[in-house]
């Protein structure tokens, strides 16, 4: 409950500083009409319909526009007053005072403009609804530079990985070994059962056997695969060591 009465409050004391500000406005532009200074009231009635929007300021800005002589700019905000505000109770008049405008534009064409709005030939995206100039979109902030690439120059790293992918593939080497003698020795047994098919024969093969598959043959294939993986790494490791290090050209 405390947040939604803020949060009221709030909205109400920029609501009320919006009408206050139109108001500083409205009061800027009826002195510059009693100065005969037309385009500026116009400007100042414009910028009081920014701070709090009503058919009112418009209107007035299109009588001081055509006070100014600027029967474009006047022709433009009346035309605007009838898109904007379609229920208006000044549409009957604003639409006939249109068609006297068109008329004067088309006898003795669209009068002086004023230079407080933006010429005839601005392009469209430098104009608001009003023809007031927009401020301009601030440039984009540059694209945060790519981070420098590390340089691994110390040829100690290089050698290292080397060694590193040496020690690998002999590790892997030896396991292979290893884990492939019950399968040597599995072939030998086998050549003697079928020599001598006797029960002592046919049992240590069977022993043998069981050990290559559930020690030997995993083992010898992760040594294998050491062995392949060290492999890589030694030749990508005699390749980066043998390279010159840049800069040093």
């Amino acid at each position: 409950m405390a947040f939604l009465f803020f949060s009221a409050l709030a909205s109400t004391s920029a609501v009320a500083e919006d009408l206050n500000l139109a108001k500083q406005a409205e009061e800027k532009a009826f002195a510059a009409a009693d100065q005969g200074l037309w385009c500026d009231a116009t400007l100042h009635f414009l910028k009081a319909h920014q701070e709090a929007p009503a058919a009112q300021y418009i209107y007035n800005a299109a009588m001081a526009a055509d006070s100014a002589g600027d029967r474009r700019w006047a022709l433009h905000l009346f035309v605007l007053i009838l898109g904007t505000y379609p229920d208006d109770e000044r549409t009957k008049t604003i639409s006939e005072r249109t068609q006297i405008i068109s008329q004067e534009i088309a006898k003795e064409g669209p009068g002086n403009p004023c230079a407080t709005r933006v010429a005839d030939n601005t392009p469209q995206t430098q104009k608001d609804a009003f023809w007031l100039e927009t401020t301009p979109m601030p440039p984009a902030p540059p694209a945060p530079s790519a981070p420098t690439p590390m340089v691994f120059g110390d040829t100690n790293i290089r050698w290292t990985v080397v060694a590193t992918g040496g020690t690998l593939a002999l590790g892997g080497a030896t396991m292979t070994v290893f884990g492939a003698y019950p399968y040597i020795e599995g072939l030998e047994l086998y050549q003697r059962v079928l020599d001598d098919n006797s029960s002592q024969n046919r049992q240590a093969y069977t022993l043998v056997r069981e050990r290559w598959q559930s020690l030997g043959r995993p083992v010898a294939i992760a040594g294998a695969a050491a062995f392949t993986l060290g492999g890589i790494v030694t030749a990508f490791g005699l390749k980066w060591a043998l390279e010159k290090p840049e800069g040093s050209e």
